[in-house]
């Protein structure tokens, strides 16, 4: 009997939290994603089962919401070009407008950004689903920096903005997808062009140290806020959407650029202040 009395309150002990575990999951299942477990146990196997599922549910959570964002933005995307050519159909089927040259034109304009659009999503889902179908192999690193700093030469004279390359002299190997990595420089180099006005500069640099390489694109442009700073990475956000527009951004430039770099297991980051420049550091693992 004192056996038993001993063995009951444990078995509840036990099966309790689990019982409560295995309900938060059942709603989790059915698509409550806010559902957790808040009960506490003294048992390390059940608070680590208990730390999982919150974790799995806190993580299936953000995926949903960023989905809901994904379809938000590209639906605001597609929006303004789609309205324009229907304004634009409708005035020359009423009579309203003739169909001359520079109305075909206007249209021909909006058919083109909508083609755009339509190739960035697919642009990004191609690296989404290629992430981990990298063509690895040993790449000179100061080789692929001097041929990005060259593709851009042309436009950074055509600009008046200086171009800037500070590399080791010792050469540096990574086991890399080259045209990949190229494609995330290419992307934040041509970033810092972009914003970067008349006698600004960008400088493409890398360091090294123990266990990792850090390539840093810097420039003088117009700077990030503090407020859009946290979400510069997700698809489709545009710090300034008026300004996005005149360069012909899409919003999905770094998405791509932390796509690749994550994919090769490494994380970009990003300082930058209103006014005085950016600086995006990517960090490569050796």
């Amino acid at each position: 009997l004192p056996q038993r009395s001993l063995t009951v309150p444990w078995s509840r002990q036990l099966s309790t939290p689990i019982r409560r575990v295995t309900v938060a999951a059942r709603q989790i299942a059915d698509g409550n994603l806010k559902e957790r477990v808040t009960e506490k146990s003294t048992t390390t196997e059940i608070v680590e089962l208990t730390d999982t599922v919150n974790s799995m549910a806190d993580s299936l959570e953000k995926q949903e919401a960023l989905r809901k964002r994904l379809t938000a933005d590209v639906a605001h995307e597609l929006r303004t070009p789609l309205a324009t050519l229907q304004s634009h159909i409708e005035a020359i089927l009423d009579g309203v407008w003739e169909m001359d040259a520079d109305r075909l034109k206007l249209c021909h304009e909006e058919t083109v950004r909508l083609a755009k659009i339509v190739k960035s999503l697919e642009e990004l889902t191609k690296y989404d689903q290629e992430s981990t179908q990298l063509n690895i192999k040993s790449t000179n690193l100061n080789g692929l920096l001097g041929k990005v700093a060259k593709t851009f030469e042309a436009e950074f004279l055509r600009k008046g903005v200086d171009l800037t390359l500070d590399l080791p002299a010792k050469l540096t190997h990574l086991p890399l997808d080259e045209d990949k990595m190229t494609q995330a420089l290419n992307n934040l180099v041509s970033n810092g062009l972009k914003f970067t006005p008349e006698g600004g500069t960008v400088n493409l640099s890398m360091e090294e140290t123990e266990k990792e390489v850090c390539i840093t694109v810097a420039d003088t442009g117009v700077g990030i806020s503090e407020e859009d700073l946290p979400h510069i990475f997700e698809r489709f956000f545009r710090a300034d959407v008026s300004r996005n527009k005149k360069t012909g951004g899409s919003g999905i430039g770094l998405a791509i650029v932390k796509s690749i770099v994550e994919a090769h297991g490494g994380r970009v980051e990003v300082q930058s202040h209103r006014d005085y420049g950016s600086v995006f550091k990517v960090y490569l693992p050796k």
